[in-house]
């Protein structure tokens, strides 16, 4: 079992719940080793409520938004930097339960040696195609022990990543900034020959602000862009048809749409462009919509 654990926790201008989350966090029956706040360049009252209320978290501040995927791979390159042997991932609005990481631990010393990444929420990807286990038509049984699955990818949100992965496949992608680094990560280990495993049930309230269906638009272009980067990246047939298929069904979708439908073909249909092109980083701003 791993002898030190950082909590990395990413967070942008959400001090009110990042608070919430800590406090969740700090009162853990395992208590992590470490907390690392990843600020994507906040302009609220995040470093004033850190000094304040927890002065004992390394707080990075970056000098830029570098979204949740950018930040996770801040986090974990420092935690490794310092010598830590897991890193428990989570986002600034998912309070975890008091025994979730115990229960993570846990589920990683059941997984063995090869385990890489234990994850609350997960799912397979066949023939392409991304599908998660909580899907009603998804019928899955790949339990390895009790109360935990082997899977082909996890939310990075809740998920324990153990050094030992880390090591081989590196950091999560810094230049997707947002969207499909659950999958891509993932998908790495598992390439690398290490299990990626699921508990039983969700061990965090997630709060999904910002990411209400029809809300967030902006994220349709990282969406399709990532999904087409990844594809072509793994040189994967089968996630190149898989990603085919997902994109022509959010393009229909977009299209049967009750309103703004040309603002969302618009960001799909740049998002696919920039993925077959490489063109990665923060390329649309969060809340922008095509005009």
């Amino acid at each position: 079992m791993p002898a030190r654990v950082a909590a990395v926790c990413v967070t942008y201008n959400r001090s009110a719940v990042l608070a919430e989350t800590l406090r969740a966090a700090e009162t853990q029956t395992r208590h992590p080793d470490d907390f690392y706040v990843i600020d994507n360049a906040s302009d609220d009252a995040t470093t004033d409520l850190l000094a304040t209320d927890f002065p004992d978290v390394t707080h990075i501040r970056l000098d830029e938004n570098l979204g949740p995927s950018g930040g996770l791979a801040r986090g974990i390159e420092a935690a490794r930097t310092d010598g830590f042997d897991a890193f428990w991932l989570m986002d600034d609005d998912s309070p975890p339960e008091a025994a979730a990481l115990e229960t993570l631990l846990a589920a990683a010393e059941r997984g063995g040696e090869r385990a890489g990444i234990v994850g609350c929420r997960g799912g397979v990807v066949r023939f392409g195609l991304i599908r998660h286990l909580d899907d009603p038509y998804q019928l899955v049984d790949r339990r390895v022990a009790e109360g935990l699955y082997a899977v082909d990818f996890v939310l990075l949100d809740g998920s324990l990543v153990l050094r030992r992965a880390v090591d081989v496949i590196g950091i999560p992608p810094v230049d997707y900034f947002s969207m499909m680094e659950d999958v891509e990560y993932p998908l790495r280990a598992r390439r690398a020959g290490f299990e990626v495993l699921v508990t039983g049930r969700d061990l965090v309230r997630r709060g999904h602000l910002g990411s209400a269906p029809g809300t967030a638009l902006w994220r349709g272009y990282y969406q399709s862009r990532n999904h087409v980067r990844m594809a072509l990246d793994f040189r994967s047939p089968s996630l190149i048809f898989g990603c085919a298929a997902r994109q022509a069904r959010f393009m229909v979708a977009a299209l049967r749409a009750p309103d703004r439908r040309w603002e969302r073909v618009k960001l799909r249909s740049r998002g696919i462009w920039d993925g077959l092109r490489g063109r990665m980083g923060r390329r649309v701003e969060p809340g922008a919509d095509p005009r």
